[in-house]
């Protein structure tokens, strides 16, 4: 019996030592925001910081380590810029699994500051995504009212990078912190502790941007301001959308305290204005943020004896009056001096929409009512509309389109006009259109 309970015990610690190997794949793949800590990295990336970090020690075996996983990385990636998480794989770094006293997995630490002597503490609240989020920032005080890093340091883009120097608190120093390596995209303890040391309430003395040497957008601001390793630059913008800039001489250091007293003395001798000529770069230009083309209203005007000069021919800076000459059958819900153009002939109301940031005034005339003003143009009203061009400057000249208001043709007209293509004609007088009320004497008449 001793025989066969030995065999049994042999079996299954044989399959659980089996499964073991099966479940060793990585809980933590390159696109999570948690980062992967060893006995090479922890020493730089932990206790030589001040960052606020929450560890994982793990083994890739445990199950409650592979279901607390997805929530790590959750919580991990909402808290950017705020505080970090970081794993251990103690199957792997041992020897910080030693140290550390790790007797059971997972085991969660917090490191709220570093220093090689500090044992971290062990983290006491939920294991979900929303426990470890809420429990954080009430350790790093966001929900007492303090303010978020991310809006204390701004990640840069290339296209914003000009806003962000020159439109965004236009007048204060901005400090641009280059990083790169595993930090990368990572706001720094100290950094953090450098930008709130130049805010007080909405009022802010100096600025703090972030970039990454390891992306594109990085690359492109770095390679503006001629920088290829990780640094601190300040710029002084003068005003202008231009400036100055210097370069911290002081290398980054692995301790935040050290970083953020040399960033220190030289953004306050950039204020007090003790930076030397000779140190003073000149900041490179950047995009300007793309301006939205300002888009006019499109008009298409009922002409009458009392605005035609106003509306048509001395149209401010459009030179160029297209007329409709149009039967009063053809308006719908006309009224007088207003902009409602034609109901009937939607391709009309279009061409003005289409052609409203050009030097083209468009007007529509009761044509039937107006015989000597058809004359001036050689026309006559037989039933059927037309378009005209009228073009004004030192000599009045005009242009009568072929063919019926089609989309077609009315385009054509036009762009030939644009073109400088159109045939025009000697106008030898601009004509008026006969008023309402004189109409009304005729016809009593």
């Amino acid at each position: 019996m001793k025989l066969f309970a030995l065999v049994g015990l042999l079996l299954v610690l044989g399959a659980s030592a089996q499964n073991q190997q099966q479940d060793t794949k990585p809980l933590f793949s390159d696109k999570d925001s948690v980062f992967t800590l060893t006995n090479e990295n922890f020493k730089t990336l932990v206790t030589d910081t001040q960052d606020f970090w929450v560890i994982k020690f793990y083994a890739p075996w445990c199950g409650h380590c592979q279901k607390l996983a997805p929530e790590f990385a959750a919580a991990a990636k909402k808290l950017l810029g705020s505080a970090k998480l970081g794993v251990v794989d103690c199957t792997v770094e041992e020897e910080l699994a030693a140290v550390y006293e790790i007797a059971s997995y997972p085991t969660l630490k917090v490191f709220a500051k570093g220093g090689e002597s500090n044992p971290g503490t062990d983290y006491d609240g939920e294991r979900t995504t929303e426990g470890l989020v809420d429990w954080i920032r009430k350790a790093t005080g966001e929900e007492d009212g303090k303010e978020e890093v991310n809006k204390l340091v701004t990640n840069l883009k290339y296209l914003e990078t000009f806003t962000f120097l020159y439109q965004v608190y236009p007048e204060i120093p901005k400090g641009i912190l280059f990083t790169t390596g595993e930090t990368a995209g990572f706001i720094p303890g100290w950094y953090t502790t450098l930008a709130g040391k130049y805010k007080s309430g909405k009022d802010k003395k100096a600025a703090f941007g972030l970039a990454s040497l390891d992306d594109e957008d990085g690359q492109k601001i770095a390679k503006r301001f001629e920088v290829d390793e990780p640094t601190l630059i300040i710029v002084a913008p003068d005003g202008e959308n231009k400036g100055w800039y210097v370069i911290m001489d002081e290398t980054l250091g692995s301790k935040g305290s050290a970083n953020t007293k040399n960033a220190q003395e030289i953004i306050n001798e950039v204020l007090k204005g003790e930076i030397l000529e000779d140190e003073k770069i000149p900041v490179p230009a950047f995009p300007e943020p793309s301006k939205p083309r300002e888009v006019a209203k499109a008009y298409f005007y009922e002409a009458t004896a009392e605005n035609i000069e106003k509306k048509c021919y001395k149209n401010g800076k459009k030179n160029i009056c297209i007329m409709a000459l149009v039967g009063a059958v053809d308006v719908k819900d006309r009224v007088v001096g207003g902009d409602n153009a034609f109901t009937e002939f939607p391709d009309v109301n279009d061409l003005s929409k289409k052609y409203r940031n050009d030097p083209i005034a468009f007007v529509w005339v009761d044509a039937p009512k107006q015989d000597e003003f058809l004359q001036a143009f050689g026309l006559a009203w037989e039933g059927t509309s037309k378009m005209i061009a009228v073009k004004t400057g030192k000599r009045n000249r005009y242009a009568v389109m072929e063919g019926e208001l089609s989309s077609d043709n009315m385009n054509t007209f036009v762009d030939k006009i644009l073109g400088g293509d159109m045939q025009f004609k000697v106008l030898k007088a601009l004509p008026d259109l006969v008023p309402d009320y004189m109409m009304n004497m005729n016809m009593e008449e």
